[in-house]
């Protein structure tokens, strides 16, 4: 079982790295470029070498499988919002086409909020 959850960080970790680019020339990663070098518990090391221009990184990556959510909302907001019902495509519709006629700024928008 142990075998079989590193096997899926390490997939899952290739995955979300290679949508990463380079902070020099901003090239995507591709997979080649990408080697995860070692693992400690939750925290991993991985290196990445640009093959365009040539920088090289190393990436620590925290892998936790906490559900504790990380955010602005308070734990009393969190619970309000997970019983209400998810948001419908008529919903959707309905804000896109008041959006679309509507004529104003964020502020007036929202309001006193």
């Amino acid at each position: 079982m142990k075998r079989e959850k590193e096997s899926q960080y390490y997939k899952l970790l290739r995955k979300l790295v290679s949508q990463l680019r380079c902070p020099i020339c901003r090239t995507r990663y591709r997979s080649k470029d990408i080697e995860i070098l070692a693992h400690h518990n939750e925290v991993w090391l991985i290196n990445v070498h640009c093959t365009n221009c040539g920088a090289e990184g190393v990436i620590f990556a925290v892998v936790n499988e906490d559900e504790r959510q990380f955010g602005e909302l308070t734990p009393v907001e969190i619970r309000k919002f997970k019983r209400m019902p998810p948001i419908s495509a008529d919903e959707v519709l309905e804000t896109y086409q008041f959006l679309q006629e509507f004529n104003g700024d964020l502020v007036e928008l929202l309001g006193d909020q």
